[in-house]
């Protein structure tokens, strides 16, 4: 078991489950609580977890990832086809959404309707109200 601290100087111990092929959980625990999850998945961040409102903002997650960039021994980066995972860069393709404007996909074609009835419902709904 390893340990992080975060910007406030508490310490957590760290483990690390194996899980699967090429899959390694990191769970952070301060005491017998579990604060925090990680899922890496070869080289890549798949998620983090911090569970409790007040241990956010705390800079767990930040000393988590540098301590998953000890381990794998290269810098984690942002990458560009998931928009805010992080990985190691310079590897995948262009995600297949490249160029496409952000939402659902299916609402897509939806937008100028999506406008013109927000344009019209909500100075009804006010109305209502006033």
């Amino acid at each position: 078991m390893d340990t992080l601290a975060d910007r406030f100087g508490v310490t957590y111990t760290i483990t690390r489950t194996p899980w699967g092929d090429k899959v390694t959980i990191y769970h952070v625990h301060w005491s017998s609580e579990l604060v925090a999850r990680t899922v890496l998945r070869g080289d890549q961040v798949r998620e983090v977890l911090v569970y409790r409102l007040r241990d956010r903002r705390r800079g767990i997650a930040s000393a988590l990832y540098q301590r998953i960039e000890t381990d794998l021994g290269k810098p984690l980066r942002p990458r560009r086809r998931f928009g805010g995972s992080f990985g190691i860069a310079g590897t995948g393709s262009p995600s297949p959404m490249h160029g496409q404007p952000a939402g659902n996909p299916s609402r897509v074609g939806n937008a100028n309707r999506d406008t013109a009835c927000s344009e019209t419902i909500v100075p009804q709904a006010l109305q209502h109200l006033a």
